[in-house]
């Protein structure tokens, strides 16, 4: 005889399906080790819970084995009393809220009103577990969604109960960013496709390293495709692929402006010449929101995913979490993406056919008469076209609120863009967009045009109180900043770069910082108050500011902000601050060369995201360059795969930050702009040119008794080019910059004079940086640059250097201590980390406040 565990355990298989098929693919989710012990905790809860709800409502609230068992028994008798030993009024609740379901050969007890099964406690977790890995391990609303395509008699409580044990989840919990944007009205699918590049760089899967995300505005259905790069050549391979599956979209917007100028992307205008391309804001998700939102959702699907199956190759879980999200509930248009797309559920009686399968029926013709029925019942859908009943749209239906938020938003949103559209023009907030009439699935895409256009109503209202209340705030003057996008900062940069509104027009306004005016309007939404503000701030003139793009404000901001202040070598607020430390690098002819002439670059032009279609860089790379020696990269960039890390022992990043490599040529782009010439000029590697700066100094006698602290410090001057330096040099492969500071001293300074050895490991134990960064060079080129780390060794007492023995060798031609109580000319930027240590020290001022130099006798 069976014990009661084991009774029970049988009862319940017989209950509630066994699962498997949480995932419709081949693939086998793998379940964590701590699972029994989130189990555990999740009925800890459960009981609380129950605990806290009335005597009354604790029976009946959520439903046990026993009395599922008492349900079934009471449903099977017509009558209640004492010769059936069933209370009236319980025999009467059960009549009334449930019915036995024999269609699959057992006895399920299902729901009276919709058929759906009832869950019993025991089956919770598993239940619960199961709609949360269906949803890509969504939310409540989405989990309540699933469950209720199935089930029935589960408390909202008790999902929220079970989400606070998943960890998965728990580690990662967005920060909400609570700004109203504004609505973009788009009916039909396929009107409007949104697309972005998700940058898996940092966690490859073989060859495969980015994400293309296409989303379509109002369906919300996704498409994800996995590329090696993000060359304008795979994303056209599936583009193309999407378009022929599902047609051409009419508006293709993309915040990847630079990928999809590519000619191979312009071909798709060619073959349908009603695509429109839009290109929104660089690194402003605002401007297409939806993917965006969509990009955070299914990276962090990705993630739970990896984490159930314990693998770190993401690509196996793309197509399934991307399955997830199109059927799971969409919140914009209260229906799953499938549903709308596809006109049915991508789900439909799954608990049915999951207990067909339990009894072991594999053929069609082993199916039970009723199931068989419906099958042949449901063949009735294809019925030709004239016997369809034709569905109504929304578009004589709408509120007039609604109509009048459809015409502001296509004049505000100015989609269709002139230059682009034929005299055939296409309307995106068209109901006839949603599709023919005809259709029987149009039914469902009214009703989520209906949701759709009431919530974009909402959007609209509430984003109009918003600007007005932001209107009322900013005020010409006033301090604010303007948040810094990741991919120009590091996790512990500033995340806000400080500015004052210096103009405001309608719902927009102009700001300044330090460095310049940024060269755009922007809105009140971009806009963050600040409580505090770098006192350089206060003190601005706008009229004597030139403009910057705002990544090179950001750039500049986040390297030479130090706990809140700004760091005087990139303090310069009376010039462009793009064109002076982009000086050098733009002068012809170039360095070794009478006859090289780069392509002229104008101040305005600098920035590579400034479009300049008539930009026809020289190229140039030094004969000595070409000849391969062995500090010097291949002459073929596409042979180089690890830009922006180390490669074996050469050194492949950028102080600066992460920079761009074109996808074509696979050249890096010097991340200061453009400097009129290509290749690698006189530079060996491809990308960032590490060299090592030495600043030793000294305090200098008073020889005029006025007590001024004046700095002294050794230079050399150069034999190539006769200008004063300091005496640094190039960081060799696998080499430390510290230990090639010292080395590149004794070397130019000293002759490589064994003598002083000691002497110089004292004086080196006092070094501290003092800059690193990226360096105006005349030999950087589009391709190839120089970065610096200068570190200034003091000697406060002068006992150390007054034996220090003086001697150039090497590449120097004189070497020699020089006051700095006079402006010098030197070479490349190192006037400017002189400065650094001049303010650093707090030595006499010698600077010119208008950034002018003179020679260095």
């Amino acid at each position: 005889m069976e014990n009661k565990k084991e009774l029970q355990e049988k009862q319940l298989s017989s209950i509630i399906m066994d699962g498997d098929e949480i995932i419709e693919t081949s693939s086998e989710v793998v379940i964590s080790e701590n699972t029994e012990c989130q189990k555990e905790k999740f009925y800890v809860n459960v009981e609380n819970y129950k605990n806290t709800l009335s005597l009354r409502m604790r029976e009946k609230a959520m439903i046990t084995i026993p009395l599922y068992n008492n349900i079934i028994n009471a449903l099977k008798q017509k009558k209640s009393g004492k010769t059936t030993g069933i209370n009236a009024q319980f025999h009467l609740w059960c009549r009334k809220h449930f019915k036995i379901d024999c269609s699959a050969g057992t006895e399920l007890l299902c729901s009276s009103k919709n058929g759906n099964r009832i869950a019993v406690v025991e089956n919770y977790y598993q239940i619960l577990q199961e709609a949360h890995v269906k949803t890509g391990h969504g939310g409540r609303d989405k989990m309540r969604h699933e469950v209720m395509q199935h089930y029935i008699w589960i408390p909202s409580k008790i999902i929220d109960t079970f989400l606070t044990t998943c960890v998965s989840c728990q580690v990662r919990r967005p920060i909400k960013s609570h700004v109203i944007p504004t609505a973009i009205v788009s009916l039909g699918f396929m009107t409007r496709l949104q697309m972005d590049l998700i940058d898996m760089r940092t966690r490859p899967d073989g060859e495969f390293k980015w994400i293309l995300h296409c989303r379509d505005h109002f369906t919300k259905f996704s498409w994800a495709y996995a590329l090696p790069s993000k060359e304008a050549r795979y994303v056209a391979e599936n583009l193309i692929q999407l378009f022929f599956q599902f047609g051409p979209s009419h508006i293709l917007q993309s915040d990847n402006g630079k990928e999809f100028t590519a000619q191979v992307i312009k071909n798709l205008k060619i073959m349908w010449p009603g695509l429109v391309i839009l290109n929104g804001r660089p690194r402003h998700p605002q401007s297409q929101g939806l993917v965006e939102r969509g990009n955070s959702t299914l990276c962090d699907i990705l993630g739970k995913f990896m984490q159930d199956r314990d693998t770190n190759h993401w690509v196996s879980c793309l197509l399934q979490a991307t399955y997830s999200m199109n059927t799971s509930l969409a919140q914009g248009i209260k229906h799953t993406p499938f549903e709308v797309v596809f006109g049915q559920k991508p789900r439909l009686n799954m608990t049915l056919w999951q207990s067909i399968s339990d009894q072991g029926i594999e053929d069609e013709e082993d199916l039970p008469p009723s199931i068989r029925n419906q099958l042949e019942q449901s063949s009735d859908l294809n019925a030709p076209e004239d016997e369809i009943p034709v569905v109504t749209g929304p578009s004589n239906n709408l509120p007039a609120d609604q109509q009048r938020g459809l015409d502001s938003s296509v004049q505000s949103d100015d989609l269709t863009q002139d230059r682009n559209i034929q005299e055939n023009t296409f309307c995106e907030s068209n109901i006839e967009n949603l599709g023919l009439p005809g259709f029987p699935h149009n039914d469902i895409r009214s009703k989520a045009a209906d949701v759709y256009l009431a919530r974009t109503t909402r959007q609209q209202l509430a984003h109009k109180i918003h600007i007005q209340s932001l209107n009322d705030k900013c005020n010409i003057g006033d301090f604010v900043g303007l948040r810094i996008d990741k991919v120009d900062r590091t996790n512990t940069d500033p995340k806000l770069l400080p500015c004052v509104i210096i103009a405001k027009e309608e719902e927009k306004v102009k700001l300044a910082c330090v460095y310049g005016v940024i060269n755009q309007w922007w809105s009140f939404t971009s806009l963050v108050g600040l409580s505090a503000v770098p006192h350089e701030l206060t003190h601005l003139k706008p009229g004597d500011l030139q403009e910057i793009s705002m990544i090179t404000a950001s750039k500049l901001y986040v390297r030479g902000a130090v706990n809140g202040k700004i760091n005087i070598f990139t303090l310069t607020s009376n010039y462009n601050i793009m064109a002076n430390i982009h000086i050098k690098a733009r002068k012809s002819p170039y360095s070794d060369t009478q006859n090289t002439q780069r392509f002229p670059v104008p101040d305005e032009k600098v920035p590579w995201n400034v479009d300049w279609s008539d930009y026809k860089p020289t190229e140039y790379t030094s004969p000595i360059v070409l000849k391969n020696p062995p500090w010097a990269d291949d002459c073929d960039a596409k042979k180089i795969k690890k830009f922006n890390q180390v490669d074996g022992q050469v050194d492949r990043t950028s102080y600066t930050g992460s920079y761009e490599v074109d996808g074509e040529t696979n050249r890096p782009k010097n991340p200061q702009g453009r400097t009129g010439l290509s290749g690698r000029g006189l530079l060996g590697r491809w990308g960032p040119n590490h060299a090592g700066d030495p600043l030793v100094t000294r305090w200098a006698k008073d020889q005029h008794n006025d007590k001024q602290k004046v700095l002294e410090i050794v230079l050399i001057r150069r034999k190539d080019t006769g200008e004063s330096a300091l005496p640094g040099g190039m960081v060799d492969a696998g080499e430390h910059v510290s230990v090639a500071i010292k080395r590149e001293f004794i070397e130019e300074a000293m002759n490589s004079n064994a003598d002083g050895a000691q002497l110089i490991d004292e004086l080196f134990k006092t070094a501290t940086s003092v800059y690193k960064g990226y360096i105006d060079d005349p030999r950087n080129t589009d391709n190839a640059w120089m970065e610096s780390e200068a570190m200034n060794m003091h000697d406060e007492t002068g006992e150390l250097t007054k034996y220090l023995k003086l001697e150039a060798g090497d590449d120097a031609a004189k070497v020699k201590w020089v006051r700095l109580d006079c402006d010098h000319r030197l070479y490349a930027s190192h006037e400017k980390l002189i400065q650094a240590v001049v303010t650093k020290l707090g030595a006499y001022e010698y600077w010119h406040g208008d950034g002018s130099a003179t020679k260095l006798n």
